[in-house]
């Protein structure tokens, strides 16, 4: 959960009182600051001994990683649809869940809908654009595949109708 939120920050940095209180708000600080020491600990381990920085009531990565939710993130900035719908894996920590970090917990809530509209609003375009050259299949797809992510979606449903008709598709 803690590498997950640093790859989210700008700068991959967070301070180390707003982590405490975005993971261990709910135990008493000793413990909480405890927990954050070991968290780090464990992450080095697995990333190596200079991956975190923890230093001035801060918390940096340093290590290179990456992660799919970067390159879908890189394709939406650079208006890249094509990439950015290949891109988005799904949604966004599926199943993963902190116990007793209701902050962390909100967080990646609001993180999950951000890329689900994301990723919702470039398939729009990217369908709307198929539809425009005679690209029917690929526009009936992408709804579809908009369906999944988000199934009342109501531009979705517009859409795959919109390619049923333009198709000649009337059942």
């Amino acid at each position: 959960a803690l590498l997950a939120y640093l790859l989210a920050m700008p700068g991959r940095v967070a301070a180390r009182d707003h982590l405490l209180h975005m993971f261990w708000s709910d135990i008493d600080e000793t413990l909480a600051r405890h927990s954050l020491r070991q968290t780090t600990y464990f992450l080095r381990q697995r990333l190596g001994d200079d991956a975190l920085r923890a230093e001035g009531g801060t918390v940096e990565l340093i290590a290179s990683v990456r992660c799919d939710g970067d390159a879908f993130l890189e394709a939406v900035r650079a208006g890249e649809l094509e990439k950015a719908v290949d891109a988005f894996g799904g949604e966004y920590l599926a199943g993963f869940v902190v116990p007793g970090a209701l902050e962390f917990e909100h967080w990646a809530d609001a993180e999950r809908q951000r890329m689900r509209l994301l990723f919702l609003r470039s398939a729009e375009s990217l369908a709307r654009d198929h539809l425009q050259c005679g690209r029917f299949r690929p526009a009936r797809e992408l709804a579809e595949r908009m369906l999944r992510t988000e199934p009342l979606d109501e531009t979705a449903w517009r859409l795959k109708l919109e390619a049923a008709l333009a198709a000649g598709d009337y059942v």
